[in-house]
């Protein structure tokens, strides 16, 4: 299970019998199960990141490489154009 979406929680998460879904005892957080660990624009944002953090990587141990920063910048380009759509592909 993925930490709480609202708090960032990991060892809080109850589930309630009655509904089934899962709920954060930290902060009282309710969320059925198929959203809990569904999160598109989050997951969007890391490929992104990591993406630009490696290109700055290679930028940093080999000097300046203008093609990479380019790349990095087309896949985070690419990434939060699909989260602000709401596109998982």
């Amino acid at each position: 299970m993925r930490p709480c979406p609202f708090c960032g929680k990991t060892d809080d998460l109850s589930r309630n019998l009655f509904s089934g879904d899962f709920v954060c005892d930290a902060c009282g957080a309710s969320v059925d199960e198929g959203s809990w660990n569904n999160r598109p624009v989050e997951d969007a944002l890391r490929e992104a990141l990591e993406f630009v953090a490696n290109a700055y990587d290679m930028e940093a141990s080999v000097g300046d490489n203008s093609l990479a920063f380019y790349e990095a910048y087309s896949v985070a380009r690419a990434a939060l154009n699909r989260a602000n759509t709401g596109d998982q592909q």
